[in-house]
This record gives C-alpha cells, structure tokens and sequence, in this order.
C-alpha cells in the first residue's frame, strides 16, 4: 500500500508521516491558502485499504463530527474535514509542545516522579478539556453525553505555553452517535480503563475519571500502576487486585492530594467525583492550600527546564523536515516514516483495539528510509543523520520517541547565589554540589551559582547583607545570624540516613602516646575555624568541662581552615590534636587521608545538622517555591544518585525545629559569642 501515500491532499502538501495505527496514519502536513498564507498542521488519514469499508469511513466521520463540536482551548482543534481522490482526511491543530506520554515514561526511566505541583497542573487542565467534551451540546443544544473512553498519557499533550490538550477522539462515544460498538468488543488502552469499561458494561463521563486518575497514580509516582504482562492479567489488575497506596511508592506526595486521587480511582462509579469539573477543582485546592505554584507558566516553566533537549531535539528535527520540502508546493517523495511505535507504554504493552482509531500498535519502532537513487542519495544522508531527531516531533494524536536528556540547560535570569561554609575546600564544594544546584535551578526556574566564602563569619555576613539569597548554615552561624536578625527565616534542616544530628571529635594520629584528654596540656591544636560548631566552639566547651582552659593550659591555637585540612596537618605532624566532625573521619580515604591512621580521642558534643536559610531580600514567592523543591527532594529519584555529594552525604531536608539548637546557643553565650 505504499504506493498509495499520496505526497499531497488538495491544499495540504505532506511533509513528513509520524505515526500510523491500525485505521489511520498521521502526517505533518503545510497548509497553502491564497496569498501566500502558510500554516502547519496534522493530518490524520483512514488507510486505503479501509476507505472502500463503510464502517470505517462512518467511525473516522464520526471522531471528526464530534471532534468539530468541542470548542475550547483545552482539546485540539480540527480545522478541516475532506475528501482527496478518495483519500480521506482530518486536518487538526498542529501542537507545539510534547506528548505527556513521552514526559511520563521519562519520569519512569529516571525512576523521578514529577513534582506533585506539576502533575496536578496537568491534570487539572486536562479536566478542563476533558469536562467540556463531556458537556458537549449538538446544535439544537442537546447534550450528546459524550465519553472519551481512551483516556491515556499519549492522548494528552502539553503545549510550549504550558496549555494541556486532548487529543483523539477516534473510539469517543455520543448518546447520538450512529456508530454501533460491537457486542464483545473492548475499546481502548487496557492499562487505563475503568473496572466497568475492562466488563464491558455502559459507560458514562466517570470512567474517563478513573482513567485520568490512573494518569495522575502514574505521574505522582513514576511507575505503571496497572501494567501486566497479558491483557488478561491487566483487567484483573484493574478489577480485582488492592489498588497500591500512591503514598507507600512516593512519601513526597501530599496526603490530601492523595486522598483526592484515591476519590478517582474508586472502583464503583457513583463513589467517584460526579464530573471532571469536580475533579479539577478538588485539585486545584489541594494545590492553593499547600501555597504550590500552579497555573500555565509554572507548567511552560517546567517544560522548558525539565526537557530542555527534548524540546530542542523536536525543533531541530521540525528545520530539518521544513528545510528538506520545496516551499512553492511543487511534489516529491514523502520522507521517511517510523511506524509501529507506542510512546505511551514501553515495551511489551498490551495492544489497543484494532478498530481503535488511530491508536499505534505496541511493536518495536521500525524505521524506513526511502529509495536511494543517485538524484535522492543526498536526502538519504541527510535523512540518515536527522531520523532520530524526526521522530522527537510530537503532535496532536502522534507518536514520538524518547530521548535521553544529554545535558541541563541553565534557565535565564540573573542568578540565585547559595553560599555553603567553608567546611571543605571550594572545589570539593564545586564538584559535588553540582547535580543539586541543577535540581534547584529546575526548581525554581533561576540559574544557581555556589559561593564558599572564605571563613565562617563571611558566610554569615553576605546572607544577613543580601550579598547571598540564601545559604547553608552550620548550628552555630544559624545561632549569631539570629542573634543578629531574629526574623531570619530557616526553610529546611538537611539529614543524612533520617538522622538530624552529628558529633564532633577530638583526633589524633593512631600512633599518638595520647589516650586521655588530660595529656592534651601543652599540646597544639588545630581547629577549623572561629566560628565553626564543631571545628572551634563545642571542643572548647568539651576541654573546659574537663578542667583545662584551651587558651592557656593548651598552646596556641592554628585555625586550618576546613576539616580535611585539620586532618592533613594533624598526620604531618603540624598539630597534636584536631577538632572536626565526625563527617570528615568517615569521608577522609576519599580524599587521599590515610583514615587508619586518624584516631578518635574523644567526642566532644552532638550538632544538629546544617540549615537552609533566606536572606530577607529573596521575595516569599521564591522561599516557598525552595521550600517546597528541598522537602520533596530525593537524591534517588531528583539527582541519580544516592546521596547529594560523597562528601556532604546528604539525604533529604525536613522542617526545622528551632529547640535543637539551644545546647549550641548556650554554649555561645558561654563562649561570650552572643550576650
């Protein structure tokens, strides 16, 4: 049937086939109208072999006829229905943006869900659209009842302006409609059906609910929530089996946004929302009450951030198709298709109805390039290099094809300065931090620059003047730069293995003569720093305790700067003793310090960890919005890996409590630091 693809249809010159099903193909198509207006847009066309059969031709009909009624942003727009030497056709919106099913399986490959913000954006929006097809009126104003029925991540498309669209409406049923089901015939993506659309009783708008919800489970969660391995094993899945707890896969979900999607998913339909409208407002709520961005930016904002690569790959492959076809019309080959290609599911999905509108069968993408004779062996070459960005074009009830991120690029702005103490040397800092400030620039849609002052009190100093936006804190900097600023607002409390406490210590070399603190008189010691908790102020205390005064019974002090080097100058011998963290002797191989030749004297106190803290200049739009990026972190799932930094080793943030840090204030009051 190749033969029979045709290279135009009347005003519509094909450029390039990106997706065919087992009824339909899809074309990326330029429209031609009289002085020299030029548009893009997506052509969906019946398959010749299945234009001579009446019944096809009546069900492709009837997705345009209802397609045609529904008007709103929400769900793409058909602009054209037509008829060309017996070839039949839609012409739809063409959709700038990417396939939620290409962003979905992303998320699943990363094993990073999407920010619970985002996904309920999403799915608020496609409520909306979703919700006006359900109220469509015919032209008398009688309401048609209309069901989607094949609700999925490939049927949704988000626009570059952060717009949700629903797309296909090819096995959409009306209360009107002429088209007959067959007896027996299930229609749709099994994975996504309602338990009464898997038996195959009538369906009204709540089964498109239950489906969205199994979308939002999917999204919130970063797996397939009834993905088997046979149709049959999916409708039991669906029918039977405990729907898991959203909550135990992703503890980062908020409880009430939890609780509205298990509303969804309720097996009986009467104990669901009524409407999506219903739906979509309980969303939005949740997301209002939790002070979570929301809104079409926010969404466009994560799009350009998240998938960055995606985006330019789909707009370098859209130059190369545009540049490739003749722009005066005239007539060549079709370039190369990619057919068979199921981007919602992955591999080894359950199939959709063969009758299913223009749904892509679940094969493995095969791709074909055209004839090479000597006048096409340039578009061969061309075509070889471009193919895998082609099939990054995703349009309206397309089809696409993932594409490993390669690189983040940075969002524009002028820049987010976080400063982090001196604690080890900057380019330690520099290096290990750098997955986590690329977490926080796609957070908050700013660029990140890591600043590490030179001492502790410069930390200290830059964030209580602005100089920094905000900035990690050990205890005893959060205790001074309250002491200085009550109102300094303290967003998050990082952790490492859920602990929200550390030691200090007092080392020496293992083969020291000292065993006891008491035979510390006389000898040097080495600190990190004057202001350092663990470095300076809790040994100090630790030594008086035990009855020796470290400005006189101890010689003169050496301040090293950071605790790898306090380790460094305690094994060459520059000091006798050294004040560090507890951090630092575990992570000391990995920075070429002999650990078995470092030993613990004694330990000197318990620290809560370090503080994230917000100068007053950083507006409360933006202290939420990193607020809200540090407490759903997971290193896992945000950074690809286990912890932030094998040095900094930290697991997660959690909210601050203010009490535990009064040990270390006391101990300043003490040490004549604060009054």
């Amino acid at each position: 049937m190749e033969s029979q693809r045709p290279n135009r249809l009347g005003k519509y010159q094909l450029l390039a086939r990106i997706a065919k099903g087992g009824m339909a193909e899809i074309y990326l198509a330029r429209q031609r109208g009289m002085v020299g207006f030029t548009r893009l847009v997506v052509i969906k066309r019946i398959l010749p072999h299945l234009a001579e059969e009446p019944e096809f031709v009546r069900m492709f009909m009837e997705e345009a006829r209802l397609a045609a009624l529904v008007n709103h942003p929400g769900v793409v727009q058909l602009h054209d229905v037509g008829q060309w030497e017996g070839h039949y056709y839609i012409a739809m919106e063409y959709i700038n943006g990417l396939s939620l099913g290409i962003i979905a399986r992303r998320a699943r490959q990363e094993d990073r869900p999407l920010p619970f913000d985002v996904a309920a954006e999403i799915v608020a929006q496609a409520c909306d659209g979703l919700h006006a097809a359900h109220e469509l009126r015919d032209e008398s104003g009688r309401q048609l009842n209309l069901v989607h029925r094949d609700i999925s991540p490939h049927n949704l498309m988000v626009s570059c302006e952060g717009q949700v669209k629903l797309v296909d409406f090819g096995i959409a049923k009306a209360k009107d409609s002429s088209v007959k089901t067959r007896t027996g015939k299930i229609k749709g993506k099994y994975p996504y059906m309602s338990p009464e659309q898997c038996r195959g009783d009538p369906l009204d708008r709540r089964t498109d609910i239950f489906s969205l919800g199994t979308v939002l489970h999917e999204l919130l969660t970063a797996r397939r929530l009834f993905h088997r391995n046979t149709e049959l094993m999916i409708l039991k899945a669906i029918t039977e089996e405990p729907i898991p707890d959203s909550r135990e896969i992703n503890p980062h979900i908020p409880e009430a946004l939890a609780r509205v999607l298990g509303h969804t998913m309720e097996r009986h339909p009467d104990d669901r929302f009524a409407t999506a409208a219903e739906m979509g407002r309980a969303i939005r709520q949740v997301v209002r009450d939790l002070d979570a961005a929301q809104g079409p930016e926010h969404l466009a904002s994560y799009l350009r951030t998240e998938h960055a690569d995606l985006l330019e790959a789909r707009n370098q492959a859209l130059e190369q198709v545009l540049a490739l076809r003749p722009s005066d019309g005239s007539t060549v080959d079709v370039p190369p298709s990619v057919e068979g290609f199921d981007e919602a599911s992955g591999s080894r999905s359950a199939p959709t109805s063969s009758t299913a509108g223009l749904g892509p069968q679940s094969r493995r993408p095969t791709f074909q390039l055209p004839t090479v004779t000597r006048a096409g062996a340039r578009w061969r070459r061309t075509w070889v290099v471009v193919i895998g960005a082609l099939v990054a074009i995703l349009l309206a009830g397309g089809a696409g094809l993932l594409y490993r991120r390669l690189h983040s690029a940075r969002p524009d702005g002028p820049s987010l300065r976080f400063g982090l103490p001196p604690s080890y040397p900057a380019k330690v800092a520099q290096r290990e931090m750098q997955p986590f400030l690329h977490y926080l620039e796609r957070q908050l849609d700013r660029p990140v620059d890591l600043v590490v002052p030179s001492t502790y009190h410069e930390l200290r100093r830059m964030l209580l003047q602005g100089e920094l936006d905000f900035a990690n804190l050990p205890a005893l900097q959060l205790v001074l730069a309250r002491h200085e600023e009550p109102r300094l607002e303290v967003v998050a409390t990082q952790t490492y293995e859920k602990a929200r406490r550390y030691v200090s210590y007092l080392v020496v070399q293992s083969d020291s003569p000292i065993s006891r603190v008491g035979q510390l008189e006389g000898k040097r010691m080495c600190y990190v720093d004057p202001e350092s908790t663990s470095g300076y102020l809790l040994p100090r205390r630790f030594l008086r305790e035990k009855g020796l005064d470290p400005d006189t019974a101890l010689a003169p002090a050496r301040f090293s700067g950071n605790h790898l080097k306090v380790l460094r100058e305690l094994l060459d011998g520059t000091c006798d003793v050294g004040a560090v963290y507890s951090g630092a002797v575990a992570n000391a191989q990995a920075h070429g310090i002999a650990s078995s030749r470092v030993r613990v004297l004694a330990v000197t106190g318990q620290i809560p960890y370090d503080v994230i803290c917000t100068a007053s200049t950083m507006g409360p739009p933006l202290v939420r919005r990193l607020k809200q990026a540090l407490m759903r972190m997971d290193p896992r799932r945000d950074l690809g890996q286990k912890l932030v930094g094998e040095t900094f080793r930290i697991d997660g943030f959690v909210e601050p409590r203010l009490d535990e840090f009064r040990a270390v204030e006391q101990a300043a009051r003490l040490a004549g630091m604060i009054k």
